[in-house]
Order: structure tokens, then C-alpha cells, then sequence
């Protein structure tokens, strides 16, 4: 459906347009080079592609980033039935269901780093400190478990891919 190329922009594969909620969203650009329907497209896969560099921000940036990035269009309305109809449409056939435990997994190690960068520190019998000093030694084993959740979601989606018979590459994929 979509690629990325060597600059990080989005190739967008012609078959696309075969598909009902992607059509609609170019029909409706009037734009004479479809720069809207384009920029949409980059604002889903952008917000919702298992391999966009964008996962790297937390879910309340995420989205503010990717619109200041790639939307150009003052009127744009990520809520558009459209767009929501589209973004569905690409997570149910880009993403498997394990997708959506490490996006969970990945927002608890977001949230993880806030806490620690910002929980005072509270000596005392009411104190912290102990806790803090137990996140901080159990983070080598909870980051090992989120790549190794990483890995095995991109097999498993490789080996869906497989099956369903997907020619989406990836950006990693030769």
C-alpha cells in the first residue's frame, strides 16, 4: 500500500485506489496534483503503520507531530468520517492483533520515563526512593521484553503478510 523511500516520503502504491476508503478520500481532492489526498495518505500511514518512525513519540504527540509535519491544509479534520473510515481500513489490513499489545506495551514505557523523570524523590516511611530504585534496576529486563515483544509482532506480521498473500514491503525489506 505504502513505502517509504530513501527520503522518508511515502510511495503510494496504484492498487490503493482499489480500495473503497482510500478511492473516496482521492475522488474527493480537487487539487489538480492530489496534494490533499497525499498528504492524507501520509497522515495515515504516518499515525497508524506498524514501521512508522512517528511511533517514537507518545500517542498525546504523536498525532499534533504528524499533522505539523505533513498537513498543509488549514481545514484538515483528522476526524473526517473519511479518514476514519481509511485509517480502519489500513490498521485492519496492515496490523495483526499483537500490534496492538506492543502499541499498549509502548505507551507503559512512555508513561514509565515520565514518571521517573518527574516522581520527586520522598525519603522516609512514606518515601519512594525504594521504588524508584527498583524501576530503575528492572528497566534492562522490561526494555529486553519490549524488543523481544518487537520481534516477535514483526514475525508474526510478516508470516500474516504471507498468508494473506501481501505484497507490502517495508521500509527494511529488500
Amino acid at each position: 500500500m505504502f513505502e517509504l523511500d530513501g527520503n522518508q516520503r511515502i510511495q503510494i502504491s496504484p492498487d490503493i485506489l482499489n480500495i473503497p476508503e482510500f478511492k473516496s478520500i482521492h475522488e474527493e481532492d480537487k487539487t489538480k496534483d492530489k496534494s490533499k489526498s497525499y498528504s492524507i495518505f501520509e497522515y495515515i500511514y504516518y499515525m497508524c503503520d506498524p514501521e512508522s518512525p512517528y511511533n517514537n513519540y507518545p500517542s498525546e504527540i504523536k498525532e499534533k507531530q504528524v499533522i505539523k509535519d505533513f498537513i498543509k491544509d488549514k481545514e484538515f479534520n483528522a476526524k473526517d468520517k473519511l479518514i476514519l473510515k481509511a485509517v480502519d481500513k489500513y490498521n485492519e489490513l496492515v496490523k495483526v492483533p499483537e500490534h496492538y499489545l506492543l502499541e499498549a506495551a509502548r505507551e507503559r514505557l512512555f508513561s514509565l520515563a515520565k514518571w521517573l523523570g518527574s516522581a520527586p524523590i520522598r525519603d522516609g516511611a512514606n518515601g519512594n526512593t525504594q521504588s524508584i530504585i527498583k524501576a530503575l534496576e528492572n528497566l534492562p529486563k522490561t526494555l529486553a521484553s519490549f524488543e523481544s515483544l518487537k520481534l516477535e509482532v514483526s514475525k508474526k506480521a510478516a508470516a500474516e503478510g504471507k498468508k494473506k498473500g501481501s505484497s507490502r514491503r517495508g521500509n527494511r525489506e529488500s
